[in-house]
């Protein structure tokens, strides 16, 4: 996770054209904080993603809904653009700027939070 989130601010300090790798490396940074607190709690990805949100590390936010979203915009639009169910394709993620600079500091905070052990 710490190796991915690096390579993504390294990306961000280089120039915004890399956002589609910049993303893809948040994403699986958050992946493998998930997975990791998976393997360490003992817990289905549910049980994780629901405990985080009980623990209500940040006031106002649903990490429920936030980590629906990532693997929404990020997952299967960006990893995986060609949507099965719908049979359609995403030519064109949709990014933005300040997309990248919310979801990398949210989950380089929340990378801080484990290892200063506030994920119990």
């Amino acid at each position: 996770a710490g190796s991915c989130l690096h390579k993504a601010y390294i990306l961000l300090d280089t120039s915004v054209v890399f956002a589609e790798e910049i993303y893809l490396n948040l994403f699986i940074a958050f992946e493998a904080l998930l997975e990791f607190l998976k393997a360490e709690w003992g817990f289905s990805r549910k049980q994780v993603i629901s405990k985080i949100s009980d623990m209500n590390l940040q006031q106002g936010m649903d990490f429920v809904e936030y980590e629906d979203e990532m693997r929404d915009m990020i997952r299967n639009d960006i990893i995986h653009p060609f949507r099965r169910e719908e049979q359609r394709k995403v030519d064109q993620p949709f990014m933005m700027a300040d997309i990248i600079y919310e979801d990398l500091a949210f989950v380089d905070w929340l990378f801080k939070q484990l290892i200063i052990g506030k994920l119990k």
